[in-house]
């Protein structure tokens, strides 16, 4: 599959880093149908959920990032809902399954912050040594972010609906516990090829009758 999608990524948008890749593969593995990608960036995971058949909706804060998977989608064949969204501000439906990554640093939509990320990103070295330093700074922020989108997902979640996460470096000892404080039947999963990545784990978070 992943062979078969075609992205633009220029700067400013979110590439589609292994983890992404990663997390599109567990997430069509669930094989639900309705699913809302939250912060979509260039469109990987939304395209290869619809490539497999399910009823797609991607959201992004940046514009222009919705603009790029706009067009990565057409590129690619597929076609489903796309458009801009802090979180679940414009979002009116519910869905089975949820997909969102919290970003690592800035998660405003700043555009120089986003394009400074980009290049980065093009630097492996420099990109592993500035992801570590960046996640150290910003880690209350993304812990507070996950809660945010934990707590807001049960409006939008199908009863039986999952929250699809990634929670790096020990972040579901802090989440699993805020969800289950929720209602939420909680699955925490290690991946060997994630953690070949980044260390971190799958977080499963189903919502209950």
């Amino acid at each position: 599959m992943e062979k078969e999608i075609k992205l633009r990524e220029p700067l400013g948008v979110s590439a589609a880093i292994e983890s992404s890749r990663l997390l599109a593969e567990v997430a069509g593995e669930l094989g639900r149908k309705k699913v809302l990608d939250l912060g979509t960036g260039s469109g990987y995971v939304a395209i290869y959920l619809a490539k497999m058949g399910a009823s797609v909706t991607a959201v992004d804060i940046s514009n222009f990032a919705v603009g790029v998977a706009k067009e990565n989608a057409k590129n690619n064949n597929v076609s489903f809902s796309i458009f801009q969204s802090d979180l679940f501000e414009n979002i009116n439906e519910t869905y089975d399954l949820i997909v969102w990554n919290a970003p690592v640093g800035d998660a405003k939509g700043n555009r120089f912050m986003d394009v400074l990320k980009s290049i980065i990103r093009k630097v492996p070295v420099f990109y592993k040594l500035a992801q570590a330093i960046t996640y150290k700074l910003y880690l209350k922020e993304r812990l507070e972010l996950d809660k945010r989108v934990i707590r807001e997902a049960l409006e939008y979640l199908q009863v039986n609906g999952i929250i699809l996460l990634i929670a790096i470096d020990g972040e579901e000892l802090i989440l699993s516990p805020f969800a289950k404080n929720l209602g939420y039947k909680v699955e925490v999963f290690d991946s060997t090829a994630l953690r070949r990545t980044i260390k971190a784990s799958f977080l499963l978070f189903q919502k209950n009758d």
